[in-house]
């Protein structure tokens, strides 16, 4: 192709063969700015291919004429395939983020549906274990006969208890004091010592209560006789 410039890619019939034309020109190293200029502008457009845009628009800038007219158009085409891509590169990190979460949240509903399963059989297992355990121990145990029907237990009747020996009656001691006899003295004096009194009964009363007494009147002295008190 000739040094035709952009107006000859305009001139093809649709983007691949401009496309095709514009590699061409680049392979052979001839027209360069054009060849990047417009392939910027396909990849830019229908085909929505950012990246590219920008990089053969920086390729545009680094092989222009400095006094190129479209120099700053194609900074702001490049300043908007910037965004672009970058925007585009962002919608797909989030798919990638939302399409890996959607994938753990499936397979945490898979585990969770499998342990289910697994948890329900084991329950079933147990089940069929402890009845077959039953059966067992009911058939080794020895059969034990019913019990008796319930009778209630009648206390035998006391037995009287018996009664304590009567006791023999106490005989009441009257207090006395004892008194030794002194030459001179008599019951007559002793009653009257003791007494205040030596009436015949006062008299009676010491003779009872000292029967070795022979004679009230002779009283050996240094003897000793009982004084009751009334």
């Amino acid at each position: 192709m000739s040094d035709s410039g952009s107006g000859t890619y305009s001139a093809l019939a649709d983007n691949e063969a401009r496309i095709q034309a514009c590699r061409t020109d680049l392979l052979r190293g001839r027209n360069l700015a054009d060849a990047h200029y417009q392939l910027g502008q396909i990849f830019q457009g229908s085909n929505s291919d950012n990246l590219l845009a920008v990089w053969h628009y920086q390729q545009f800038i680094a092989t222009c004429d400095g006094a190129d007219p479209r120099l700053p158009e194609v900074r702001i085409l490049l300043e908007h395939a910037e965004k672009k891509y970058y925007q585009q590169l962002q919608e797909h990190f989030d798919k990638a983020i939302d399409s890996d979460l959607a994938l753990k949240v499936k397979l945490l509903q898979e585990n969770n549906q499998h342990m289910k399963q697994w948890i329900s059989r084991l329950d079933r297992e147990n089940f069929a274990l402890r009845e077959m355990l039953l059966a067992q121990r009911q058939a080794s145990s020895p059969k034990t006969p019913p019990a008796p029907a319930f009778q209630p237990a009648v206390p035998p009747q006391a037995a009287a208890a018996p009664r304590p020996p009567a006791s023999p009656a106490v005989k009441m001691v009257k207090p006395s004091l004892t008194h030794q006899v002194v030459a001179g003295e008599t019951l007559s004096k002793i009653a009257e010592i003791y007494y205040a009194s030596s009436d015949p009964a006062k008299i009676r009363l010491l003779l009872e209560a000292n029967p070795s007494l022979k004679n009230p009147k002779q009283l050996r002295v240094g003897s000793v006789i009982t004084i009751p008190m009334e």
